[in-house]
């Protein structure tokens, strides 16, 4: 079982940069009460949901947690994954995932569908640039949903039931345990909405995994970037 969590890191640092040239500084042109955006780069900070700070004239700020599908870029899939729970280094006991924790200080994620440049492999054949390789250029078009949190849940309620959260929980245990029997590493709980398991990795996280037509129904914004720009879609 393996951990990419410093290849992840190294996207996120490139992945930021991209995001960084490309799409706040838009964002700050069509909001004229946004003066700056800050990027995070104090660890302990980004542990608490925080990966883009952006302030008003009057120093209120909102905080954004970017969220990416880099595992998955170039495949245009049509959902994205909320860790409901997962292994964290050597501990013994699964840590409770950032779509559930309360102690977060999140505003907005970011959801980001990535796609990036191809190679051609030793058969000719053209495949998708190799994770551990991608640097900022290797950034062609980013699909990019922001989601206002509170809206997020307030939706995953109404869809799912009243006390989501402790129906969730009871099911990531009931996986981890071996007592609920999973269909492809899934079960579904409403149209829309799966619970998956991905047992290949280290971490062995359980996600709710959304479909992005629900997503996108809740978004309060959608973009395109590339490197000639962001273009609002909603």
């Amino acid at each position: 079982m393996e951990s990419f969590r410093k290849q992840d890191m190294k996207l996120e640092t490139e992945l930021g940069s991209f995001l960084d040239e490309y799409l706040y500084p838009d964002i700050l042109k069509q909001y004229k009460a946004y003066s700056k955006f800050i990027r995070i780069k104090d660890r302990q900070q980004q542990l608490q949901g925080i990966d883009v700070i952006i302030e008003n004239g009057n120093k209120s700020t909102i905080n954004i947690d970017e969220k990416a599908s880099v595992y998955y870029s170039n495949a245009m899939i049509p959902t994205f994954a909320f860790e409901i729970n997962s292994y964290q280094r050597d501990g013994n006991e699964p840590v409770i995932g950032w779509l559930l924790n309360d102690n977060l200080k999140t505003d907005y994620y970011n959801l980001l569908w990535p796609n990036v440049k191809c190679i051609q492999n030793n058969e000719r054949e053209w495949i998708r640039k190799p994770l551990s390789e991608i640097r900022k250029p290797d950034f062609t078009i980013i699909e990019s949903m922001m989601i206002n949190k509170k809206k997020l849940i307030e939706r995953i309620e109404k869809d799912i039931g009243p006390k989501f959260e402790m129906k969730l929980l009871k099911y990531a245990t009931k996986i981890r345990r071996n007592d609920l029997v999973l269909t492809n590493n899934k079960v579904s709980l409403a149209t829309g909405y799966n619970i998956v398991y991905t047992e290949n990795l280290k971490e062995k996280p359980i996600n709710l995994v959304i479909k992005k037509n629900i997503l996108s129904d809740i978004a309060d914004a959608i973009y395109l970037i590339s490197q000639d720009g962001s273009a609002r879609i909603k």
